[in-house]
């Protein structure tokens, strides 16, 4: 009986030995095959080195001092970067960002990025094909450059379908550069709808955003935006949304300071919110995106610009 045990373990102890390796070498293989095809589309990811370890629970993939360069001259720069996941669930992904890394522009220089803790969890449908079915972005004191963030969180999960997901972002204590103070909380929930299932090599559309509710609080002022999005074939988005504030006033100056209103539509945004402010100091202000533009009030605050359209 004993024998058999023996045998019985040692065989199983070769079978999962055997599909560990399978496993990592697919793991590689796959890494690199998206590394192939990011430099296709234009990026460039170069890397000390590759490898897979963690046996035999898990398939560890590392990066050692990746610089991943996108199309438009933008660089990554990190000591290391790795992706874990269970050798018994390898649809279920985790990547860890280390404390400290460094983006730069030609134009901007180098940029310090550090954090306390920033990892990413994705999970993918298990198939020949898998599509996104749900990912975790998770932030602790997140500081870039000038920016810098107390926790965060931006989750998205499959919504009926593998073409639609709701999407949920949840940040506190932002501080931006212009801004007075900092932005106590920014909350966000919305679903997306795209042209095709979310999957990588295969680029989908946005083709509808239903925003239920975003809102945030700036010192004593809130506002909250809801409303519908569509997006045309050429990238143009048209919607509108009801954009609810509370003690405005700091808001508006905030927003001409920062150019997201220009100063001389100032007067006429601040008459119209003035008459549409109720005892209670709140006020509901119509928001269109039509013909390229953003609309407030019915005046036009700013160009649009077209989303991204695969295979233009």
């Amino acid at each position: 009986m004993a024998k058999w045990a023996l045998i019985l373990v040692v065989a199983a102890a070769a079978l999962w030995s055997g599909w560990w390796i399978v496993g990592a070498r697919s793991t590689e293989a796959t890494a690199i095959r998206g590394i192939d095809a990011a430099e296709i589309q234009g990026w460039q990811i170069a890397r000390d080195d590759l490898s897979v370890r963690g046996f035999p629970n898990r398939f560890d993939l590392t990066l050692d001092a990746p610089r991943i360069t996108t199309p438009d001259g933008w660089t990554l720069a990190a000591p290391i970067l790795r992706a874990f996941a269970l050798s018994y669930r390898p649809n279920h992904l985790i990547a860890v960002a280390p404390p400290q890394m460094t983006l730069s522009h030609p134009t901007t220089g180098d940029i310090a990025i550090t954090s306390d803790d920033l990892r990413a969890s994705l999970v993918v449908t298990p198939s020949a094909t898998p599509a996104l079915d749900r990912a975790t972005l998770v932030i602790e004191a997140l500081r870039v450059g000038d920016l810098s963030l107390a926790t965060g969180q931006i989750a998205t999960r499959q919504a009926g379908g593998v073409t639609i997901h709701d999407l949920a972002i949840d940040l506190s204590d932002l501080v931006a550069p212009g801004l007075e103070g900092a932005v106590d909380t920014v909350d966000l929930d919305a679903t997306l709808t795209f042209d095709r299932a979310v999957r990588a090599g295969a680029p989908a559309r946005l083709d509808r955003l239903e925003l239920r509710g975003a809102d945030l609080v700036w010192q004593e002022a809130r506002a909250t935006l809801s409303g519908e999005m569509s997006v045309m074939s050429d990238g143009t988005p048209r919607g509108s949304f009801a954009l609810r504030l509370t003690a405005w006033e700091p808001l508006l100056e905030q927003a001409i300071a920062t150019g997201l209103v220009p100063a001389g539509q100032a007067p006429l945004i601040a008459a119209g919110l003035r008459g549409l402010t109720d005892d209670a100091g709140q006020a509901t202000v119509p928001v269109t995106l039509e013909d390229g533009l953003l609309l407030v009030l019915g005046l036009p605050v700013a160009t649009l610009p077209r989303l991204p359209v695969p295979g233009r």
